[in-house]
């Protein structure tokens, strides 16, 4: 049994013993929700925690649980959630409001969801294909002959309904260049049969990647990039992190706890009593002889801050991601967050993910109204970016300013502003006060008022103002 003379030897033991426990303890004997990091004590420099090669289980798997999967969704959200406008090409000064609307209602109801899912796949493993359903009296394993038929869905299909991806090969059974897909084919264990669907009738979404890797067929093979690749060891860190937090906390409640043994302690009760702290992390009801008295050592050398390894891991993730570091906390906490530097810069990413996701969404859009649409038109996303409430009142300043400008200078009206921003037009009794305050502006107030004499505001430099000339 060991006897200790100091704290130091036993914070020593302690730590040893929970170590220990710690990767030996199931995680059920634990009590502990969490897996540990790694229950083998063999791993080495040669044989690290990091895995060499990435499959797509790996990538589910931290998809699922913790910042993966904020990284894979968040930017294909932000893309999308303000919707888009339509502009017929011959006049695109102004917005179509009637296609837009048509077309709006199309993509909301037939194609928003699955043409998200699988956006987020892709994102997720490197690609996914897109099935476009169309009722050409034909089966789903033959050629599309007649492209003028109409899409009447669209199915994103998961990962593991695919078992190959056949490639098409030239006459001497050489895979051409570049390399084009013919068909995939799908689980029989689902389907209940072989099922193959040929290409033209699929949409393939491809994250970019290098794609150095030979590509066999498997649908685990590496085609495009898993935007999890990158950061995954960052991520895997940060997992890894958390779970020790996690049972620094639950073991110990922030410290490691000691005894304060009564002078009148047997030799045999003092040895007991300290050899098992080590193992009280792992249990729920302290049990020490008569006179005991539990306190916690709160110890340098035994609780360590973890706050700046976190804060390293989130800006080695901010390196090898789409998202700046404010806005990395921002996917913890689930708040817009982010300096405006940050927000700007991550904002402009989002609309070259929007601009990427368009080449799909136009194609979708005209399957499912081949035949209808008569002018050609574009698609323009509107903004996606979030305002804060300081970033709100500056611009709302900053209109005030232009429309006092335009008033002033007799551009506008009140009611043409008015009507801009949707507002009721004034009545007879606003106009006659509004004119009377500006006029009392311009003039200045009478000596002798108890207020002091007032110039009309002028506007700011970067205001341009429109001279009218006489004819």
């Amino acid at each position: 049994m060991a006897v200790f003379n100091n704290t130091d030897d036993l914070v020593k033991h302690v730590l040893t013993k929970t170590w220990n426990n710690g990767v030996s303890y199931t995680p059920k004997e634990l009590g502990f929700p969490n897996n540990t990091p790694n229950a083998s004590k063999k791993k080495t420099a040669a044989n690290s925690l990091f895995a060499v090669k990435i499959s797509d289980t790996d990538r589910r798997e931290k998809y699922e649980r913790g910042i993966g999967g904020a990284i894979v969704d968040k930017i294909i959200d932000d893309a999308l959630k303000n919707g888009f406008t339509i502009n017929i090409i011959s006049t695109p000064e102004e917005p179509e409001k009637a296609l837009t609307k048509t077309l709006t209602r199309v993509y909301k109801e037939k194609i928003e969801l699955e043409l998200g899912k699988a956006l987020k796949w892709a994102r997720l493993y490197g690609y996914n294909f897109l099935l476009m359903g169309r009722k050409d009296g034909q089966d789903l394993d033959t050629p599309l002959s007649n492209k003028s038929v109409k899409v009447e869905y669209i199915k994103a299909i998961p990962r593991n309904w695919i078992t190959e991806i056949v490639y098409k090969k030239d006459e001497a059974g050489y895979r051409v260049i570049p390399e084009e897909v013919e068909k995939v084919n799908l689980n029989p264990g689902i389907f209940g049969k072989n099922t193959s669907i040929h290409a033209s009738r699929l949409m393939m979404i491809v994250n970019p990647g290098l794609e150095e890797d030979y590509i066999t067929g498997n649908p685990n093979d590496t085609i495009g990039c898993s935007v999890l690749d990158r950061p995954f060891n960052v991520i895997s860190v940060i997992d890894h992190m958390l779970w020790s937090a996690g049972q620094t906390m639950w073991r110990v409640g922030g410290g490691l706890l000691g005894l304060d043994l009564p002078p009148d302690a047997t030799p045999e009760d003092r040895d007991a009593a300290l050899d098992s702290l080590g193992d009280i992390n792992a249990k729920t009801v302290l049990a020490f002889p008569d006179g005991y008295k539990a306190n916690v050592l709160n110890t340098a050398s035994a609780v360590l801050n973890p706050a700046p390894y976190f804060e390293s891991a989130i800006v080695q993730l901010a390196g090898v991601t789409e998202y700046p570091k404010s806005i990395l906390y921002g996917l913890a906490t689930g708040a817009v967050t982010g300096s405006q530097l940050d927000r700007s810069t991550y904002y402009s990413k989002v609309v070259v993910k929007q601009n990427w996701i368009s080449n799909f969404l136009v194609e979708l859009l005209k399957g499912f109204t081949n035949g209808d649409l008569k002018n050609e038109w574009e698609l323009t996303w509107n903004s996606p970016y979030e305002l804060t409430e300081k970033e709100r009142l500056e611009i709302k300043k900053i209109q005030s300013e232009i429309d006092y400008n335009k008033v002033n200078s007799y551009i506008e009206t009140p009611d043409e502003i008015r009507t801009r921003d949707g507002h009721p037009a004034l009545t007879q009794e606003q106009l006659t006060l509004l004119k009377f305050v500006q006029t009392k502006g311009k003039e200045g107030i009478a000596s002798g008022a108890a207020s002091r004499s007032r110039e009309p505001r002028e506007a700011p430099s970067t205001i341009v103002h429109q001279e009218r000339t006489s004819a």
